[in-house]
């Protein structure tokens, strides 16, 4: 293989770390045309969530099941005062019940009110009869 060929090509460690960012990276489903007409420019801003305090909200595994939850809070991050009411840095927190429960994964978050998002999901606190589930969305860039 010549030299210059061997430059453009990625080694198996790239490959996969590029794939592991991909994955990882909140990313906008084919919600269909409401949600894509109807949340053009919010993306992942808080203001998109915010509303919808209260309503139902399907987390749904790849693997085709789910849980019904409810959206119980948009939430700052914990311990950082920069980042308190910002539009791009904030916690989602649903709640559903105990049983049956999520593993902690990526999943595709329903909503008939804010559409349809793929978001890394992980079990929050719990109660007797209760199962939170937290999302942290960072769409901050460094440096702006």
């Amino acid at each position: 293989m010549d030299d210059e060929l061997a430059g453009l090509l990625l080694s198996r460690r790239q490959m996969l770390q590029t794939s592991a960012v991909a994955v990882a990276s909140p990313t906008m489903l084919d919600a269909g045309a409401t949600a894509a007409t109807r949340y053009p420019t919010t993306g992942y801003l808080r203001s998109r969530f915010t509303p919808h305090l209260g309503t139902a909200v399907d987390l749904r595994t790849g693997k085709g099941w789910g849980v019904r939850t409810t959206l119980v809070g948009v939430e700052d991050v914990p311990h950082i005062r920069g980042l308190a009411g910002a539009q791009d840095a904030y916690l989602l927190r649903f709640r559903g019940p105990k049983s049956p429960q999520l593993p902690d994964a990526i999943v595709n978050v329903v909503s008939s009110r804010f559409g349809s998002v793929v978001l890394f999901v992980s079990r929050g606190g719990a109660s007797a009869s209760t199962q939170d589930y937290v999302a942290a969305i960072n769409r901050r860039i460094p440096g702006r």
